[in-house]
């Protein structure tokens, strides 16, 4: 558990910086602009796949993808940066999120209606 909780804070390190990255050159304005891609393998990518969930909030970003890929072995495209977690390496790649800004907790993601508000703030808001 111990272990897990530290890889889990190990990649969070990790996106964080590469979102500072982001921010100064102007790639997002803030995080919850963000769309992040995470490609691992091995222990790291197997942890990150159980809080697949959660990843998100944890980054406070809009969205998270998780890919297995080999590092060393990976093309390296450019907004990406490299990180340590434990003994492996995985990649962050920060994008803009597509979609639109939800007016209640500002996450972008798309919407087939023309609400204010994603789905999820919608079904906390009619509980």
């Amino acid at each position: 558990m111990y272990q897990k909780l530290v890889t889990l804070l190990e990649v969070r390190s990790g996106v964080m910086s590469a979102l500072e990255e982001a921010r100064k050159r102007k790639i997002i304005n803030s995080p919850l602009q963000a769309s992040v891609l995470i490609s691992s393998e091995h222990h790291t990518l197997e942890i990150l796949l159980t809080h697949a969930d959660e990843l998100a909030s944890l980054f406070v970003v809009s969205e998270v993808k998780l890919q297995r890929a080999n590092v060393a072995e990976q093309n390296i495209v450019e907004n990406t940066d490299i990180f340590k977690a434990g003994s492996d390496f995985f990649t962050v790649n920060v994008t803009p999120a597509k979609g639109r800004k939800c007016g209640r907790c500002w996450q972008y993601n798309l919407r087939e209606d023309d609400t204010d508000i994603c789905s999820r703030c919608r079904s906390v808001i009619e509980a």
